[in-house]
C-alpha cells in the first residue's frame, strides 16, 4: 500500500489502540520505517486519545460505598455493628485478634473499592476509545470526499476560471472549476459579501433564449470548496443573493458575479 492507502485503512488507529494481531503490528512497523512521516500521524492519534482521557475525569459512582459494604456483609466480612475500638475485650489476645480482623476487613474494603474503580475506569476508557475511533472514521470520510474533489479540480480536463464581480459587489472573489468531460463543477470561495441570516447565495445556469435555471443554494467561508450542479449547454453561470432555500427567478439587483464557460 502507498501512504494514502495506509492512512485510509485504519491500521494506524488500531495500532495505537492495540487492536492488531502480531502480524499486523509488524506490518505497521514496516510501514513506519518505509514512510517516516507516518510517525506524525501516530502522534496525532495518541494526542487525541490523551485529550479525551484528560477531558473525561473518572469519579466514583454514587452509592459505591454502600454497595461495597453490602457485598462484604453478604460474604460474612463483618457484622453491621462491628467496632474498630473494643475497650471491653477481656484480654490482650482477644484485642489482638479483634484488631487484626478489623484490619483485614479494611483491606477487603479497599480491595473491593479498587476493583469497582478499575471496572468503572475500564468502561469509561472503552467508551472514550469508541468515541475517538468514531471521530477518526468521520474525519477519514471527510478527507476522502475532499481528496476526490481536489483530484477532479486538478485534472487536466478541468478549466479554472474566475467569476467576474458585478459593480455593486467588487469584493467578490470566487474560482470556478469546470470539467465538461466528467460533468462536474466546483466553486472555491475566496471572498463573499456579507448577507443576512435569512439569506443565501444561489447559482444559476444561463442559456441563450431560455429563462435562468435555478441551481445550488449555498453559504460558505473562505477556502471552502462547494461542488455544484453541471448543466449541459450552459453558456454562463451566475450567482445572486436570495432568501434561504432559494427562489425560482433570480433577483437581478443582487447579482454578485458571473462566469462564462
Amino acid at each position: 500500500m502507498d501512504i494514502s492507502e495506509i492512512r485510509a485503512s485504519g491500521l494506524l488507529e488500531q495500532f495505537v489502540l492495540g487492536q492488531l494481531s502480531e502480524v499486523e503490528q509488524k506490518q505497521v512497523e514496516g510501514y513506519l520505517l518505509q514512510y517516516p512521516e507516518l510517525k506524525n500521524d501516530l502522534f496525532s492519534i495518541q494526542n487525541a486519545l490523551q485529550k479525551y482521557a484528560e477531558t473525561y475525569g473518572i469519579q466514583p459512582k454514587s452509592h459505591l460505598e454502600d454497595r461495597i459494604l453490602e457485598e462484604i456483609r453478604s460474604k460474612g466480612g463483618f457484622a453491621k455493628n462491628s467496632s474498630i475500638d473494643n475497650k471491653k475485650a477481656p484480654s490482650n489476645n482477644k484485642n489482638f485478634w479483634s484488631g487484626l480482623s478489623v484490619l483485614l476487613g479494611l483491606l477487603v474494603i479497599a480491595a473491593i473499592w479498587y476493583s469497582y474503580k478499575l471496572s468503572d475506569e475500564n468502561k469509561d476508557l472503552k467508551s472514550t476509545i469508541q468515541e475517538t475511533a468514531a471521530a477518526c472514521d468521520s474525519l477519514d470520510r471527510v478527507n476522502k470526499i475532499y481528496i476526490k474533489y481536489y483530484e477532479s479540480m486538478l485534472s487536466f480536463e478541468t478549466t479554472k476560471l474566475d467569476f467576474t464581480p458585478t459593480p455593486g459587489y467588487p469584493e467578490v472573489g470566487l474560482k470556478f472549476y469546470y470539467n465538461p468531460s466528467q460533468k462536474e463543477n466546483f466553486i472555491q470561495i475566496n471572498n463573499l459579501p456579507l448577507i443576512q441570516s435569512n439569506q443565501a447565495f444561489q447559482l444559476w445556469s444561463l442559456k441563450d433564449g431560455e429563462a435562468p435555471i435555478p441551481l445550488d443554494v449555498f453559504t460558505g467561508e473562505k477556502g471552502e470548496i462547494v461542488p455544484v450542479r453541471f448543466i449541459d449547454g450552459t453558456k454562463t453561470y451566475a450567482i445572486t443573493i436570495e432568501k434561504s432555500g432559494g427562489v425560482e427567478s433570480p433577483t437581478l439587483e443582487q447579482l454578485i458575479g458571473t462566469v462564462g464557460v
